[in-house]
């Protein structure tokens, strides 16, 4: 092997069984005994001896045992947890010898609660309902407040729902019903927000679509979702156009609709999205009403969102960052301030609000050219691994600013972990957090067990956050969304493929990928 200062060359762990019989050595009448002795360094990165008593000490039955390890790589408390497995596999296969070597628990006895009841999952107080209500439910508490600001002008509550109404009801008369898919190509305005929204109303599941897309994208995903109609306008929709495809003009939505509207579910869908294709194949995920409402007011909660609070919404509709960017801060009564992209600021050379959500990499791109006046009370960084040295970088550019990493996955939500980063070691990259309230949380094995704390494992992700699976793909969605051992009968749980360790204070840290997805 090439040689390195860094490890023994040949094995870094070394188990060895000292049965072998001492020498009596006898001088005159001088009786001589052996003493363990340390030379004060570790020989191997990490050393088990075991040692079997003597014969003739009767007194001492079982064996002792001694662990030789490098500080460099070690603390006491993790050998000590080490000892504690090790000795509870071996009362396991003394006691019970025909057990499978594959079966046996690792796990001390306060683990499983510790896993599954602490760290894994929070309680939550949220209300699982749908969107409409709960926007709604905001529109008649504070009417006149602004809910969507834009370049383009603003909407109050009132002005949003009843905006949101109008397009309803014409969908309606396009023969949308519950379970619907319905797409929507408009350029960034308030009137993009009431679209979502209409859909929503009239029972629909909204499918985002970015007009600058490329055509052969467009083209997939109109004929790979198969929407009932595109609510457009008269500017777009040329860009949208598919054979046997019906356009909805909002630009020609002027009157109110009459009669009733279905009222959606919890469990009916909400959205339709497509991941990125990072895997090779886009995908649509379907997610629902439950999902999106449960999700958006825990992340309010967390971030402090608040009445009259501003959010950037910076991000493309096609991505479920911006379904937290609308969603949280409507049902929280704040503004939905939309802009083209998160470089706005500079543009802008000033802005004040509440929350700013994006993906470190573009955080990184606007730190280089910061407006002299920006504030920010909450960070929000998501999509990405989140490298330390951007979070110091945050913090000296904007030192009141409160940062937090966001984890999630398309397939169950824009966020399932979130943590506020007030402290910060030299790791790599920084930690994902805890999960949300309602949100079950697991690192497992290849045989799908519970792995220590610090030991590196795949994510599933369970509650009713997760989505239904992907739209039209039974054979892609059977492997990813699979049955929850840990949950009631039916549960599900995602398979993230994202590997992780739980910290010692109880948040996740993200350590790689179980495939070679990029």
């Amino acid at each position: 092997p090439t040689r390195t200062t860094a490890h023994h060359p040949l094995f870094q762990t070394s188990l060895a069984f000292q049965n072998n019989t001492l020498p009596h050595l006898t001088i005159g009448n001088i009786n001589t005994t052996f003493e363990p002795t340390s030379t004060g360094t570790a020989r191997f990165d990490l050393l088990f001896n075991i040692v079997e008593p003597s014969h003739d000490s009767a007194t001492q039955p079982g064996y002792a045992g001694h662990v030789e390890y490098a500080t460099d790589l070690f603390d006491q408390e993790t050998i000590e947890q080490l000892i504690a497995r090790f000795t509870e596999i071996l009362r396991t296969v003394v006691t019970a010898p025909d057990t499978p070597l594959r079966t046996i628990d690792v796990l001390l006895p306060h683990e499983h609660h510790q896993l599954l009841e602490m760290w894994g999952h929070a309680p939550t107080a949220a209300s699982v309902t749908t969107v409409p209500r709960l926007i709604e439910k905001q529109a008649a508490r504070t009417p006149d407040a602004i809910a969507v600001t834009s370049a383009e002008g603003e909407l109050t509550y009132q002005q949003l729902d009843e905006r949101a109404d109008q397009i309803a009801h014409a969908l309606l008369a396009h023969d949308v019903h519950l379970e619907s898919v319905v797409a929507v190509a408009l350029p960034r305005s308030p009137e993009l927000i009431a679209a979502i929204l209409g859909i929503l109303k009239a029972g629909a599941a909204y499918l985002p679509i970015d007009p600058a897309y490329p055509a052969d994208q467009l083209e997939f995903l109109l004929s790979d979702a198969s929407p009932a109609v595109v609510v457009t306008d008269s500017a777009t929709a040329g860009s949208v156009v598919a054979a046997g495809v019906r356009h909805l003009l909002v630009d020609k939505v002027t009157a109110a609709g009459a009669g009733p509207r279905p009222a959606p579910l919890p469990d009916n869908l909400a959205y339709l999205m497509y991941t990125s294709g990072s895997s090779g194949v886009r995908k649509g995920v379907g997610i629902t009403h439950a999902s999106v409402t449960l999700c958006a007011q825990e992340l309010a909660a967390r971030f402090a969102m608040k009445p009259g609070g501003i959010t950037l919404a910076s991000t493309s509709v096609s991505f479920d960052v911006s379904v937290f960017e609308i969603v949280a801060t409507l049902v929280s009564g704040g503004t939905v301030d939309i802009v083209q992209d998160v470089l706005e600021f500079g543009r802008r050379g000033t802005w004040a609000g509440g929350v700013v959500s994006t993906v470190p990499s573009a955080f990184a791109e606007l730190l280089n050219d910061l407006p002299e006046s920006l504030t920010i009370d909450t960070a929000v960084l998501a999509g990405e691994a989140l490298p330390a040295e951007l979070v110091r970088r945050l913090r000296q550019a904007l030192p009141d600013t409160r940062i937090f990493n966001a984890y999630g996955q398309t397939e169950s939500f824009y966020a399932t972990a979130s943590g506020p980063l007030s402290t910060l070691d030299e790791r790599s990259n920084a930690p994902i957090g805890t999960p949300l309230g309602g949100v079950h949380l697991y690192v497992l094995d290849s045989a799908l067990n519970l792995v220590p704390r610090g030991v590196a494992g795949e994510l599933y992700v369970s509650g009713p956050n997760i989505g239904r699976g992907y739209h039209a793909l039974p054979g892609l969605t059977a492997p990813r969304f699979v049955a929850d051992p840990f949950g009631v009968a039916g549960s599900r749980m995602y398979r993230t493929g994202d590997l992780v360790r739980w910290t010692r204070e109880g948040e996740l840290v993200f350590v790689g990928r179980a495939d070679d997805q990029v």
